[in-house]
């Protein structure tokens, strides 16, 4: 389909409810949504492989509220990927890169965001020039 016509209302975006949530809150929709339903080929390319979900982020799970009833996450993902490609939302250059994908660009930035939540950092000993430092783990619960 073409985009027709559309209208834009103003929100307040709180860059802190991607992080932490109150308890009962969830983040942004579109985080769930990809976890529910992008196709598998989509999953892949962005590392969210055959059983990640929404419960494997820690930005996610802070309010303690993964699902809610009456929201289907994975029906809502191709409303919203279905506008994106009617408006060709994509980031600069995608495009050209392959048709088949437009649109996937916004996904890609939100999986990132996702991945870097589960990013630890620890002190270590053995840092540059001998004087300490820090390094950067994934996070995995399994291990601990």
């Amino acid at each position: 389909g073409a985009l027709l016509r559309g209208s834009v209302e103003r929100y307040l975006l709180e860059k802190s409810r991607v992080v932490t949530q109150e308890v009962g809150e969830r983040s942004y929709h579109a985080f769930y949504q990809l976890c529910a339903g992008a196709p598998l080929e989509l999953r892949e390319r962005l590392l969210l492989h055959d059983g990640v979900t929404a419960e494997d982020f820690d930005y996610l799970t802070a309010g303690e509220t993964v699902a809610v009833s009456g929201i289907d996450d994975a029906d809502d993902f191709d409303t919203v990927d279905d506008a994106l490609r009617a408006m060709h939302a994509s980031l600069p250059d995608e495009a050209l890169v392959d048709q088949d994908r437009e649109g996937e660009g916004l996904w890609h930035c939100l999986a990132a965001i996702l991945h870097l939540g589960n990013v630890r950092f620890q002190e270590s000993a053995s840092g540059v020039a001998g004087g300490g430092g820090a390094s950067a783990c994934l996070h995995d619960d399994d291990a601990d």
